[in-house]
């Protein structure tokens, strides 16, 4: 086996090896991340020399090719990581036959393409299962996923999976703590349970053609810390029901087709620190309650039709680095609060109908990027519209 594992000595024992772990005398640990050289194709000597293996880790290595046919006797395996490679055709049948002990199986970041085995579904024991940024595609959720009743973590994302997604994955799949199903071709109303104490707290759906309004069920996932639902083809309100999520720290629900107002029980997220709700239909004002979320450090309110003054309060967020809110409708003066944001990097106010100049202490903050409806008159501006 080429590259770093030339070190290998066979007049050693082989558990005093490099990137090896032993239990009674058996190599059942290879540790082998960046080792080898890109371009290179799995070792064929890997499944005969090491078949007690039990954990195998060979991600960012450049691995070209398919999966060796010696690979699949390494029927002890309980956890497998590839990813980062560039692996590439379908998947054999056989993974879900003979790998049956598997807890973690991480593929992602790979070239694996076509239909993903329906063997898969009798992998009971798996736990983690991250099979993301593929060319994968069929319909999985309500066959296969649903049969992998020990998930907790599910990444299907960057792919060409499609079907609708099943209003009761996350009942029978009740240990899910991370669902993420974005960039793909899901499609159809979206709905989920959440059962009893529903342990979510990574929820992506972006990227998909999803129908009918932003659901309000979304509320009862109390655990969520993440929530990612952009560019999903949503319309209506913003439920106020996302209030009830103390955990969030991420809430990223741009290029929909949101409309209304914002709802001031977003003031009650005190744990947030994204708000990501550009590229909608936004109205109206932003709430004073805004100024509860001391821990935001990234606003985007960009391309809406929010009105009215920017509120003050905004200068109570300290943390912050980036505000976007160019291309809406604001007016009044510019709040002089916000030269109190000494974190302030990016700051976009153009296109709306704020009169006032820039105060001189604005000019104080080191802005990488400040553009505001100026006409030339403001010395600290990137630049003016």
């Amino acid at each position: 086996i080429p590259n770093k594992l030339d070190m290998w000595r066979l007049d050693q024992e082989e558990c005093l090896w490099e990137f090896v772990e032993c239990e009674n005398g058996e190599i059942t640990m290879l540790t082998l991340d960046e080792v080898f050289e890109g371009g290179s194709r799995i070792p064929m000597e890997l499944g005969m020399a090491f078949d007690k293996l039990q954990y195998l880790s060979m991600s960012k290595n450049g691995f070209k090719g398919t999966l060796p046919p010696s690979f699949y006797r390494l029927t002890n395996l309980q956890y497998l990581d590839l990813h980062e490679n560039l692996l590439e055709s379908p998947l054999d049948e056989s993974i879900g036959r003979l790998f049956v002990q598997l807890q973690t199986l991480d593929l992602h970041e790979n070239s694996f393409s076509g239909s993903l085995p329906s063997t898969i579904a009798n992998l009971e024991n798996l736990v983690s299962l991250r099979l993301g940024s593929n060319f994968f595609k069929s319909e999985v959720l309500d066959t296969i996923i649903m049969s992998l009743t020990n998930l907790e973590h599910l990444e299907l994302s960057n792919n060409r999976f499609s079907g609708t997604i099943p209003y009761d994955l996350t009942m029978e799949l009740s240990s899910l703590t991370s669902l993420d199903l974005g960039e793909n071709a899901f499609f159809g109303d979206f709905e989920l349970l959440p059962g009893d104490d529903a342990p979510l707290k990574n929820l992506v759906v972006q990227g998909n053609a999803l129908f009918g309004t932003f659901p309000n069920f979304i509320g009862n996932f109390t655990n969520l810390e993440i929530l990612r639902f952009g560019n999903s083809n949503v319309a209506g309100s913003i439920p106020p029901e996302l209030g009830r999520l103390e955990k969030l720290h991420t809430l990223s629900i741009e290029s929909n087709k949101l409309t209304g107002s914002i709802p001031t029980s977003l003031g009650l997220l005190s744990a947030l620190q994204v708000l990501w709700l550009d590229k909608n239909r936004l109205e109206g004002s932003i709430p004073t309650e805004i100024g509860n979320l001391r821990k935001l450090t990234s606003i985007y309110f960009q391309s809406n039709e929010f009105q009215n003054t920017l509120p003050t309060e905004l200068g109570l967020l300290t943390d912050l680095y980036e505000l976007f809110a160019d291309i809406n409708r604001f007016t009044g003066t510019f709040p002089t609060e916000l030269t109190q944001l000494t974190n302030l990097e990016y700051l976009t106010l153009s296109f709306n109908r704020i009169d006032a100049p820039t105060p001189p202490e604005m000019c104080s903050i080191d802005l990488i990027i400040y553009e505001a409806d100026c006409d030339d008159e403001c010395e600290c501006c990137t630049r003016c519209w």
